[in-house]
């Protein structure tokens, strides 16, 4: 096989790569994708042995893309994007109506390639999107009132996998903290995970804390961490703009796992289409 030959990649192998960039974890990609863990493992083999590069490093924390990794990234997110373009050049237009629930605590590119992908490929097709806490979805799926959602927590096992994220400690970029204080807190005023995650992870080391602001959304609690005067806890795709790691000893946080959960009497077509582009969005802000 000559050199030209080998650089002819075989685009199942790429699909898994972005897959496992997106995931960080290959049992939660090989769960996404309908394989075995063993077969995704094959498959990043074939791809690394192709290129005659290393693409991930394993990690304690999960598959970290390594330099090679990161340069193939977006020419691989290229390259499926335009063969998804090509494929849907003489289908049937799809048609109807999805209400989707997102989380308040997505990203905004995450929000905006979903959402803005989706119509593109689809405009016929009207959106009922609602953002806010993810804990009441499972329950708005079985009672028929929404058609799709993405639901998240720790431990999540409920769906269709669809990414892993950190959850890290934040805080503005020139905000000091005194010694031995009690730390500055800022939480979610609901009922969910996110509310209690920061205080348990606090009292759990044994450090003190003051509850100095609580809001009811994750864009009002950035703005506080933003302020310089609160520490709090977000997703790690929303470390920028102003936030940064607190310069303080800081106890662990839990990973929390993302789901697609779908009513069963949603139509088909359409919800499959909308994973479809919550995926791809989901491997371009990885």
């Amino acid at each position: 096989m000559n050199k030209i030959e080998r650089k002819l990649l075989n685009t199942a192998l790429l699909q898994s790569f972005l897959t496992i960039a997106a995931c960080g974890n290959l049992t939660l990609a090989a769960e996404r994708l309908g394989r075995t863990q063993s077969a995704i493992s094959v498959q990043l083999r074939r791809l690394e042995d192709d290129l005659g590069a290393q693409l991930f490093e394993r990690q304690s924390t999960g598959m970290v893309l390594t330099d090679a990794g990161a340069q193939l990234l977006p020419r691989a997110q290229r390259i499926v994007r335009d063969l998804r373009s090509a494929g849907e050049l003489f289908a049937t237009p799809l048609t109807g109506h999805l209400r989707i629930g997102l989380p308040d605590d997505y990203d905004d590119t995450v929000l905006e390639q979903a959402l803005a992908g989706f119509s593109r490929r689809h405009p016929a097709v009207s959106l009922d999107v609602r953002s806010g806490c993810t804990s009441h979805y499972p329950d708005e799926i079985a009672t028929g009132a929404l058609d799709l959602a993405v639901y998240s927590s720790p431990g999540n096992t409920l769906g269709r996998p669809l990414a892993q994220s950190r959850v890290c400690w934040a805080a503005a970029t020139d905000m000091r903290l005194p010694p031995k204080s009690p730390v500055p807190l800022a939480i979610l005023d609901r009922r969910c995970w996110w509310r209690d995650a920061p205080m348990q992870a606090l009292s759990a080391a044994g450090m003190t804390y003051d509850i100095v602001f609580q809001s009811s959304s994750f864009s009002g609690l950035k703005a506080a961490l933003r302020a310089g005067f609160a520490v709090g806890i977000v997703p790690e795709g929303c470390m920028r703009n102003g936030l940064t790691a607190p310069a303080l000893a800081l106890p662990s946080l839990p990973v929390t796992w993302r789901s697609v959960l779908i009513r069963p009497e949603a139509p088909g077509h359409l919800t499959a289409a909308m994973a479809d582009a919550l995926d791809a969005a989901c491997r371009v802000a990885a």
